[in-house]
């Protein structure tokens, strides 16, 4: 309780929300919500599973990128589909930018039905907080990255399921600034939805953009205050989208609104040259290794191939993510990773980057969206890839140490993504070159020969180019020498 007041305090504080009650309790009209509900039929949306009958999300930041944001729902169940799925509530958060289940907690949980009775959810009986294990199929282990997970026992078919999230990060991941990304349309049809956002004018918003609009279902506006200005959208009647195979991740490609208080990409790109330059200093033992690799080459394309051969096949893939000022971005010391033999991506690049750097070339540690294209009007700081950029002859050359089994500098599958360079001076976004199709072949060639008694041999050679040869490269090392052969053979009778 001690908590939630403080939270008011802090709300009440801002002049645009000084006449809103707790949010804790609600904040959007729950009368309306309810005559609402009688229209929300599997009739009326025959393809839906559920639909957000009414939401808003409510976040104000302050200039050091610090924010709190309260999110509530009203989502109708309409299949049972939808409410095994909803059986269970999930807010996530990293330790530092949250600093427990204090800054991230769902503090009401019940379930409207039918009849128009009300069950409230026991929240702190039926809750419980553990370690998010998605990056553990990466060979990661993130003891820092939580799940706070409530369950929803008794819903049915028919009910609606009424909750409110909080959130507050006391540590922004690029410090000083603030800004996010609102999916304004998904697989569940929009009745009623609100974003709010109060912003201080110690740090304004400088970048909004609202991409692959749906036409008339957002409606905007902006009121300046003497602090602080609020800006609103208002997201009414979106009909659902359908998913299509092998397409781009949904949030890339429907109605979606991105927020920055970054100016523009050099912004961020200076701050990722910041965060990862104290991190570079090279051993004894790493100059020394770096001599008995390149000391006697003088071609810098050489120099090159042999300290990437080194970090992408010596320093293995693997990490416990722990760090304390910026976890998912910091990189660890490079003297640690060389001596424990193992990182993730951006210990990997940050390795390869001090070892360029005591070899004579200009390396620099890049940021890359393995995925579709970032949207470029809006700079932010989320990427989730970490690789190395070489400066040579008035460009830069891209690679990519975390792929053990690779011949190519830059691997096909990281082709056509966007990047950013980190520099002293700040690079703008880029995107990766797209190597031709022709380069990415398999090639398989059988020459044989039939004898006088009808006898055939044969033999058959496979060539792989490109993503081919990276793909099956890699599976080929993590199998048996019998398991190579069950395969090509099978190939070959086929």
């Amino acid at each position: 309780m001690r908590q939630r007041l403080s939270i008011l305090v802090l709300l009440l504080s801002l002049p645009c929300l000084a006449e809103e009650a707790d949010p804790s309790r609600g904040m959007l009209d729950h009368d309306a919500v309810l005559e609402q509900l009688a229209s929300i039929t599997t009739e009326a949306y025959p393809n839906a599973d559920d639909v957000l009958v009414s939401g808003m999300q409510r976040i104000s930041y302050q200039p050091d990128g610090t924010s709190v944001q309260w999110h509530e729902e009203y989502v109708k169940i309409l299949t049972e589909a939808s409410r095994r799925q909803m059986g269970a509530l999930s807010s996530y958060y990293t330790i530092p930018y949250q600093r427990g289940p204090e800054d991230c907690n769902i503090p009401l949980v019940e379930i409207l039905h039918a009849d128009g009775t009300v069950t409230p959810i026991d929240v702190e009986a039926g809750s419980k907080t553990m370690i998010n294990p998605s990056s553990m199929k990466e060979n990661i282990y993130n003891p820092n990255q939580k799940i706070v997970q409530v369950n929803v026992p008794g819903l049915k078919i028919g009910d609606t399921l009424h909750f409110i999230m909080y959130d507050r990060v006391v540590q922004p991941r690029m410090a000083d600034t603030w800004s996010d990304y609102y999916v304004l349309e998904s697989t569940r049809p929009i009745v009623h939805r609100v974003i709010e956002v109060t912003a201080p004018a110690a740090l304004p918003l400088r970048s909004i953009a609202l991409k692959d609009p749906v036409d008339g279902t957002v409606q905007s506006e902006t009121t300046p205050g003497k602090d602080v200005t609020l800006h609103r959208w208002v997201v009414r009647n979106v009909d659902r989208t359908f998913p299509e195979p092998n397409m781009p991740s949904m949030h890339t490609v429907v109605q979606r609104l991105l927020v920055s208080t970054n100016p523009d990409w050099e912004t961020v790109s200076k701050w990722y040259w910041d965060l990862s330059e104290p991190h570079y200093q090279a051993s004894p033992e790493i100059v020394e290794k770096v001599g008995a690799l390149v000391g006697d080459i003088e071609d810098p394309h050489e120099k090159i191939r042999m300290l990437f051969n080194f970090v992408s096949q010596e320093i293995r893939y693997m990490g416990i993510i722990a760090e304390s000022e910026a976890p998912g971005y910091e990189p660890h010391d490079v003297k640690d990773t060389f001596s424990a033999r193992h990182g993730v991506c951006r210990d990997k690049a940050a390795l390869l980057v001090s070892m360029m750097r005591e070899a004579g070339l200009q390396a620099y540690p890049t940021l890359i969206q393995n995925g579709p294209k970032k949207d470029e009007e809006v700079p932010q700081p989320y990427f989730n890839h970490a690789i190395v950029a070489v400066q040579h002859e008035g460009k830069f050359i891209l690679m990519d140490p975390t792929d053990e089994a690779t011949r190519e500098l830059l691997p096909s599958y990281l082709d056509d993504r966007s990047y950013l360079v980190a520099t002293p001076e700040g690079e703008s976004l880029a995107t990766s070159i797209v190597e031709p199709a022709d380069k990415n072949l398999l090639k398989i060639r059988t020459h044989g020969s039939v004898d006088e008694s009808g006898k055939l041999s044969a033999e058959t050679h496979f060539e792989f180019e490109g993503i081919n040869d990276n793909a099956y490269r890699g599976y080929f090392s993590r199998i048996k020498e019998e398991e190579r052969k069950r395969l090509f053979e099978g190939l070959v009778k086929r």
